[in-house]
């Protein structure tokens, strides 16, 4: 069963950053980004629990292609991302409060 997945206004600006780095460094390359954020959304979709709780109620989907986490938390049928970071900067923001 699939659930419900909701964006903070915070991920989506992680997301648009992301799309117009990779699409800067060669064209296309934006696009394979969201595609490959889309499969990995899709799949927590339809698992949520795929990924282990991490902190307090917060998990991190790991995009395969790309060193990019997914920051969601799972509440009742719905997902709510609350970020879209990349894996190697900002280390100690991974778990940091959701916005």
């Amino acid at each position: 069963m699939s659930s419900f997945v909701t964006f903070k206004e915070h991920a989506r600006e992680d997301i648009a950053r992301a799309f117009e780095w990779y699409d800067s460094l060669k064209s296309g390359l934006g696009d394979r980004f969201l595609t490959e954020l889309n499969r990995a959304i899709n799949q927590i979709g339809r698992n949520p629990n795929l990924f282990q709780v991490r902190r307090k109620n917060i998990r991190l989907g790991l995009l395969r292609l790309f060193p990019y986490l997914i920051v969601y938390e799972i509440e009742g049928n719905q997902i709510i991302i609350y970020k879209v970071i990349h894996a190697h900067r900002h280390p100690a923001k991974r778990f940091s409060s959701k916005k």
